[in-house]
C-alpha cells in the first residue's frame, strides 16, 4: 500500500495566505525566478485544477498540456474565488487513498500516483510560501507536521538531481523546512528589495 500524505494543513495554509493578500502586491516579485505574485497566484489556479485531475486519474485538456513553460500567464479575473472553491476539491481529491496508487498522468507526463501526490506536496508548500515571503506573510511552518516537509525534501532531492537545479546552501543548524526551500533552489532567507 502507498503511503497517502494529508495535504489539508498545507491547503489551508494557503489559503490563509491566499485571503491577505492585497490588489498593491499582485505585481510584486517572488523569491521563485522573480515570477510575480499575480502569475504565481494563476500557476496555483491552474495547478490545483490540473493536480485535482490528476489525482481524480482523470484525463483532460489539463492533464495533457504542461503546466507552463517560461512565459507565465496573467491572473485571470475571479483567482481568489477560484482558489477558495478548487484547494479543498484538491485536498478531498488527494485524500482518497487510490489517487496515490497506480499511475496517472498530469503535465503531460505518466506519474505514478504517489510522485504525483509528492508534485502536489511541494507546488503547495513552495508556491504558498513564495508568495507568503512576497507579501510580507509568515508562512505557518510550525502548524504543519515537520515529517511533511522531510518527504518533501527527499522527493525534492530526487527531481532537483534529475532537472539539475540550484539548490542554495544553508547551514548545519537550517531546519527541514528551510533545507527543502534550498532545495528547491529558493533562498529562505529571502526578502523583497
Amino acid at each position: 500500500m502507498t503511503e497517502r500524505i494529508d495535504l489539508e494543513p498545507v491547503g489551508n495554509a494557503l489559503l490563509t495566505i491566499v485571503a491577505a493578500v492585497e490588489d498593491t502586491h499582485l505585481d510584486l516579485p517572488t523569491p521563485y525566478r522573480d515570477h510575480t505574485v499575480g502569475e504565481m497566484l494563476q500557476h496555483l489556479v491552474t495547478v490545483t485544477r490540473t493536480l485535482r485531475d490528476t489525482a481524480e486519474k482523470e484525463r483532460t485538456p489539463r492533464t495533457e498540456e504542461k503546466v507552463h513553460g517560461e512565459d507565465w500567464p496573467p491572473l485571470e479575473a475571479g483567482w481568489r474565488a477560484a482558489l477558495e472553491e478548487q484547494v479543498p476539491m484538491l485536498v478531498r481529491a488527494w485524500s482518497d487513498e487510490s489517487a496515490w496508487e497506480g499511475t496517472t498522468r498530469g503535465g503531460a507526463l505518466d506519474l505514478r500516483g504517489q510522485d504525483a501526490g509528492r508534485i502536489t506536496l511541494d507546488e503547495l508548500v513552495l508556491h504558498s510560501w513564495d508568495v507568503a515571503r512576497a507579501t510580507g506573510q509568515d508562512y505557518p511552518v510550525h502548524s504543519i507536521d515537520e515529517q511533511i516537509y522531510a518527504e518533501s525534501r527527499e522527493f525534492l532531492r530526487a527531481v532537483e538531481e534529475e532537472e539539475a537545479a540550484d539548490p542554495v546552501e544553508v547551514d548545519d543548524n537550517a531546519s527541514i523546512f528551510d533545507r527543502m526551500i534550498a532545495l528547491s533552489g529558493r533562498d529562505p532567507n529571502w526578502t523583497r528589495s
